[in-house]
């Protein structure tokens, strides 16, 4: 199941430490060829981001929560 979960979510969950710029990168690339905002639609969050937004910082559309987010992925990934 694990493996399963990494596969479909998150292909790099091994080989990031929380954030994946890539995977942010790519998601603001296709929101905004297809004409959504940058946070609108493919969020590119990791599954350490994912676990950070439902526990703690909540799901309001800002650049200031994913960065929040980021910043707090990133840390439990120190630990």
């Amino acid at each position: 199941l694990k493996d399963a979960v990494v596969a479909t979510e998150d292909k790099r969950f091994y080989q990031h430490f929380g954030v994946s710029p890539r995977g942010i990168a790519s998601a603001i690339s296709i929101n905004l060829a297809a004409g959504r905002g940058p946070l609108e639609g493919n969020g590119g969050s990791t599954i350490t981001q994912q676990f950070v937004k439902n526990q703690l910082t909540g799901s309001q559309r800002s650049i200031t929560r994913k960065l929040k987010e980021a910043a707090l992925a990133w840390q439990l990934e120190q630990r």
